[in-house]
């Protein structure tokens, strides 16, 4: 963890260089070139936020855990998944997805780096419309098989028209076996509202 605060306090200490700069910069000087800094800060802080979700796992002891939630705008596939957890020289477990047109589907993926080897990965997905006797029997989802090389695949809840989706994900990544064995698990819990997908998970490394 100490390499993670060295990070964290190195990106703070740019930030503030940043803002200090903007802060004594003469009068007159130009509003575009504040609003090029605004933006260079929030591109700091947003890559800072990816590195962590991406390195938290490496930084826990076998057995431990930790939490990620999102809020994200249904908007289909998002052009930057926030990765739930990535596991170095494997691959991540991400949100791949929230739509906004019925029947309003979340996408969690398990998803190998394109120069990783084989590793196991096993998913199951249970999605449904709120509340649970209202719409259809719950669809249960599976996946399981070995990745590499850049393949994944996507475990997909759908709901409904009325209320939207909820949705349940148990997924896995690991490889070597016995004492031998590095990867993680993790537990995700969904709802769309129509507008806009919730999501919580808990990270278990292995």
């Amino acid at each position: 963890m100490r390499g993670t605060w060295i990070r964290g306090t190195v990106t703070l200490g740019v930030i503030g260089v940043l803002a200090a700069a903007m802060l004594i910069s003469p009068a007159g000087a130009h509003l575009g070139k504040f609003g090029h800094l605004k933006s260079h800060i929030k591109k700091i802080a947003k890559k800072v936020a990816q590195k962590e979700a991406q390195t938290a796992v490496a930084n826990l002891a076998q057995g431990e855990i930790y939490t990620r939630t999102f809020t994200v705008d249904a908007v289909g596939f998002l052009p930057q998944p926030p990765a739930f957890v990535e596991v170095p020289t494997m691959g991540r477990i991400e949100l791949l997805g929230c739509f906004g047109t019925n029947p309003y589907s979340i996408r969690v993926r398990i998803l190998s780096n394109d120069d990783s080897q084989p590793f196991v990965g096993v998913g199951t997905v249970e999605g449904s419309e709120p509340p649970t006797g209202v719409g259809p029997a719950p669809v249960v989802d599976q996946v399981a098989g070995m990745f590499s090389s850049g393949g994944g695949s996507p475990l997909i809840a759908e709901g409904g028209n009325t209320f939207g989706t909820v949705g349940h994900w148990e997924a896995s990544i690991w490889r070597g076996a016995g004492d031998n064995i590095s990867g993680a698990h993790v537990s995700v819990d969904g709802f769309n509202d129509k507008t806009q997908c919730h999501v919580s998970a808990e990270v278990h490394a292995i």
